[in-house]
């Protein structure tokens, strides 16, 4: 079984993009139709994936779900989770609650046209960062305005789960990054691994 690697995975979901655009379809192109082509990669790895999986941990009633779960073996733990976003830089509420989960976490943003504003506003927001040169960010209250962004998103997060977990210090590091910034239209797709301190140990 080879393992999964997210560069490749980012250059799958650009490539697919590309071609969806290309037949004219660019228009159609939502969130959850990301699931062809990150479901055709880990497929193809030998691996599993299961979009829409619920959050253990989470009130009844409430039933909020992660966009991808992962497995290494069909009846095996979750290994991995990803939250996507498609042509947003708003990624505050899908950190928050990756951190809440158990093994490796990934955040995937597709951005088709405009990528240089996406960037733009990810810098500002301070949560990720869009470039090869500098991929990692540090989250903590020491950055009060980056915390603002965070602490808002725990708050409504902490309603859905039964035992709410304190917001502590992460980091964010790019894993996989693949952009084509001079074709019409121009895309990119980012991934990130989202880190605590336990990871970091």
């Amino acid at each position: 079984m080879a393992e999964l690697s997210m560069q490749d995975m980012a250059g799958a979901v650009l490539a697919w993009m590309e071609y969806e655009s290309l037949c004219g379809r660019k228009r159609i192109l939502i969130e959850r139709t990301l699931a062809y082509p990150i479901a055709g990669y880990v497929a193809g790895r030998g691996q599993y994936v299961k979009p829409e999986e619920p959050v253990p941990g989470t009130r009844l009633g409430t039933r909020p779900r992660i966009d991808y779960a992962f497995w290494e073996k069909e009846d095996g733990p979750v290994v991995a989770y990803m939250e996507t976003k498609l042509n947003s830089s708003q990624v505050a509420g899908d950190l928050v609650r990756l951190l809440g989960l158990t093994g490796r976490r990934y955040f995937l943003c597709a951005q088709v046209d405009s990528v240089g504003k996406a960037k733009s506003e990810m810098r500002d927001m301070g949560l990720v960062s869009p470039s090869t040169d500098d991929p990692i960010r540090h989250i903590s209250e020491d950055d009060t305005s980056t915390w603002c962004h965070v602490r808002e998103a725990h708050l409504e997060w902490r309603k859905s789960l039964e035992n709410p977990i304190p917001l502590r210090e992460f980091w964010t590091q790019l894993v996989g990054f693949d952009e084509h910034p001079s074709r019409n239209p121009d895309a990119m797709v980012a991934i990130w691994e989202v880190k605590d301190e336990a990871d970091r140990l």
